[in-house]
């Protein structure tokens, strides 16, 4: 199998990889084309190597995936249910904290505020007119509409279920459903030619 390392380096990379009761075996992670832009990679047989590999989603994949992304961190507790918060009522306190610990933002860096709103929302706020706390509280005010989205979305989702379990339990116990009726019908004609 054909595996890719991420990482580039002029002249390739070698990694020796022991085997059970062998030799080592040294795989030479390289270019195949000789371009150093092209992925970097090696055949690898041996499975537990290939396992071992893929298993450090940091370093090596399967060429033509996308490269591994860690997960995002959850939001801290004090800023999950912001449907339910008023943001305009909010501390310039509250608002940078929010900005540190949401945003990844530390201080009133009003460009890279405004920055993070844009990539974030799609939503421009020239950095020139508004403060710090206005583009904080714009993506905080975002992030509560997304959140309340979310929330109506899974009321729905539980209201449809309720509706659904209410139907199969309003259903007599004796019915059978309309495809095993047609089928036992059918059955019973043939039955009698």
């Amino acid at each position: 199998m054909l595996i890719e390392h991420i990482i580039k380096r002029a002249g390739g990379t070698e990694i020796p990889m022991p085997v059970a009761g062998g030799d080592d075996i040294t795989y030479h992670f390289k270019p195949a084309d000789g371009n150093f832009d092209s992925p970097h990679v090696a055949e690898v047989t041996y499975q537990p190597h290939i396992d071992r590999f893929l298993s450090i989603r940091e370093g090596f994949k399967i060429p033509g995936t996308a490269d591994w992304q860690p997960d995002p961190e959850p939001l801290p507790p004090q800023y999950t249910g912001l449907a339910a918060v008023d943001v305009d009522a909010m501390s310039n306190k509250w608002l940078f904290d929010y900005a540190r610990d949401v945003m990844g933002i530390d201080g009133p860096a009003k460009p890279r505020l405004a920055d993070k709103l844009k990539a974030d929302f799609g939503v421009e706020m020239d950095y020139a007119v508004h403060t710090a706390a206005d583009i904080v509280r714009e993506h905080a005010r975002h992030a509560s509409l997304e959140d309340k989205a979310s929330q109506d979305s899974e009321r729905e989702t539980d209201r449809q279920r309720e509706q659904h379990a209410a139907n199969a339990a309003s259903e007599p116990a004796d019915s059978e459903p309309q495809g095993e009726r047609v089928k036992r019908k059918y059955t019973r004609r043939e039955a009698v030619e």
